[in-house]
């Protein structure tokens, strides 16, 4: 790193004579004395490479990612799912603004339920599409995220089936997702066990799930579409297998 940083429009107090003025009452003859505990050999002796030769402007910046991005023709292309969790979606403009609003970003839980009808509202109007949208008699809206609402079905699915100590989890799955289940099974004497996919169709080797789920399975999680973008069509069998042999099925989907 360099310490001959240009003032910045957007950084208060990055002029160099404020700087120095900072400098002599810390003590220091320059920024890099602030990092004396890092490794000599691990710090860069010449301002960073960054942008495309030089530092580009916002302006510049959205220019040249668009120019970019425009030739990726699977973000232009709905219905498609690059993988990874994102696809092709349509975002109201309205969104933007109503997110700006206190009472939908401020309110997360209602606690105070006199204080909280428009969240509750929305809550409400939530569970009533998505229960519509898949067919199910109860939504429940109070998970904070995809990853920690598994981890917590898997749990569910612990409690559910006392007595069995094996968590199968698609090898399809996102491996951050997973990851999450398994920081939360620490400690639970818990089996997690990955079932295989077919690399020549990027979806889970039902058969090779058959031999895996058994009498000490709790549950077998899938996600719909998957990690590469697939959806798995083999979904109602993962479930059926699953239910077979008594384990609960634990679906991620993107509705």
């Amino acid at each position: 790193m360099a310490d001959n940083i240009m003032p910045h429009p957007w950084i208060p107090n990055s002029s160099e004579s404020i700087k120095k003025y900072l400098m002599k009452e810390l003590g220091i003859k320059n920024v890099l004395e602030l990092f004396n505990d890092v490794p000599k050999e691990l710090l860069l002796d010449r301002p960073l490479n960054v942008g495309f030769g030089k530092p580009l402007s916002e302006y510049e910046m959205r220019r040249k990612f668009s120019r970019i991005i425009s030739r990726n023709k699977v973000f232009t292309d709905p219905p498609s799912f690059i993988g990874g969790g994102f696809c092709m979606h349509y975002v109201p403009a309205a969104l933007k603004y109503l997110l700006s609003r206190g009472e939908f970003y401020t309110a997360y839980t209602p606690y105070q339920a006199e204080i909280n009808q428009g969240i509750l509202q929305a809550l409400f109007e939530y569970q009533s599409l998505i229960a519509e949208l898949y067919d199910v008699d109860i939504v429940n809206a109070s998970m904070y995220n995809g990853s920690t609402a598994a981890a917590e079905a898997i749990r569910m699915a612990l409690r559910v089936r006392r007595g069995r100590n094996k968590i199968v989890l698609a090898s399809t799955a996102h491996p951050e997702v997973k990851e999450v289940i398994k920081t939360w099974l620490q400690g639970l004497n818990v089996n997690v066990v990955e079932a295989p996919m077919d690399k020549e169709i990027g979806e889970l080797d039902a058969e090779k799930l058959k031999s895996i789920v058994d009498e000490k399975t709790a549950a077998v999680y899938v996600e719909y579409p998957n990690f590469f973008g697939i959806i798995e069509r083999g979904i109602k069998e993962y479930i059926d297998i699953a239910h077979e042999r008594g384990a609960l099925a634990v679906v991620y989907a993107n509705p």
